[in-house]
């Protein structure tokens, strides 16, 4: 049975998506979902987890440069716990450390200015996560 694996890159007022391809081998930027909230965020989540066959979520996990915790990480950590119970697929943590700089540089890479590619970047920086994600697990 195929499946796709879908990466989650949180932010207090946007919240990036990626997903791969039905055989897990490819990623992709998908959205950006607002964040409205726990409940309504978690309830737009399992509706993608159903519509787009997702078998897992990788959550960005956003450590300092150092590799410590930061009040970001924290906000996250608890953000997971309420999605681990709010939806039914295994969630994963994934050190995310630059997928946002990353994310601008491809976006730059790709023609798009800052203020264009704002738009863009929380979908980029999934998409950086979830690549990361699976370039570890070949």
């Amino acid at each position: 049975m195929y499946s796709r694996i879908m990466a989650i890159d949180y932010g207090e007022k946007r919240i990036g998506l990626a997903i791969t391809d039905l055989m897990q081998m490819f990623a992709k930027p998908f959205d950006t979902i607002p964040n409205e909230g726990k409940e309504k965020t978690i309830n737009q989540i399992k509706l993608l987890i159903q519509e787009k066959q997702i078998s897992r979520v990788v959550l960005g996990l956003p450590l300092g440069l150092e590799g410590q915790e930061t009040d970001k990480t924290r906000e996250v950590l608890k953000f997971s716990e309420v999605l681990k119970t709010g939806i039914s697929v295994p969630v994963e943590m994934w050190d995310e450390r630059l997928s946002t700089y990353e994310a601008s540089q491809e976006l730059r890479k790709m023609g798009y200015d800052p203020i264009k590619g704002r738009k863009y970047i929380d979908a980029m920086a999934a998409y950086m996560i979830l690549k990361s994600y699976l370039e570890a697990k070949e």
